[in-house]
């Protein structure tokens, strides 16, 4: 069965490497089906580092911690999906959507491939685990308390309502997946629940 599924998560939640160890089963149990990943830092890195006004401007945002905006978010994605998208593949989203605002312009996307019983899969971490976890990792822009706290609160003022959106939604099936565990558990958390 063809796989529509959006990943949500904590920064440090392991979102990442379950996308990528999701990705390796998918492949191994179909490796005819196409897998499109759209992360959401796909697009930007080599956006900002051509230069210009506009690159200019978002890299003064994501220097202070700011997403980068929506309208070019949505201008990366509709490239990809224009690009890319044939209707017989798998589609994965990690880390974007991060806002109800883009969850909408994604489901309209969606609804226009016309995919089929889209799964939100949420790795749910509390936020003193991930900042744990981010220390650990000891990435640069993870170090500082306070940075680490404003990503807590943005993902609380931002994300969890976005999660309270697609449960209200009756075509999303969203599972949420205990992120305390080890890397294994949690894959195998997820492929059970997705009858992988």
């Amino acid at each position: 069965m063809i796989q529509t599924l959006i990943f949500v998560g904590r920064s440090g939640s392991g979102k990442g490497t379950q996308v990528g160890l999701l990705e390796d089963k998918l492949r191994s149990q179909n490796p005819d089906v196409n897998i499109f990943h759209y992360g959401s830092g796909d697009g930007l890195r080599d956006f900002v580092a051509a230069g210009g006004h506009t690159q200019d401007l978002v890299k003064e945002d994501l220097d202070k911690g700011k997403l980068a905006p929506t309208f070019l978010m949505t201008c990366f994605l509709a490239e990809r999906l224009i690009k890319e998208i044939k209707g017989d593949e798998h589609m994965i989203f990690d880390g974007f959507p991060r806002t109800r605002r883009q969850a909408r312009i994604l489901d309209d996307a969606l609804h226009f491939y016309r995919r089929e019983n889209p799964v939100v899969v949420n790795i749910d971490l509390d936020a003193e685990e991930s900042i744990a976890r981010l220390r650990d990792r000891g990435r640069g822009d993870d170090l500082s308390e306070e940075s680490l706290r404003k990503k807590m609160e943005w993902y609380d003022r931002q994300v969890l309502p976005m999660l309270g959106w697609y449960k209200e939604k009756p075509y999303y099936r969203v599972l949420d997946i205990d992120g305390s565990g080890s890397m294994e558990s949690i894959a195998e958390d997820i492929a059970g629940k997705l009858n992988l």
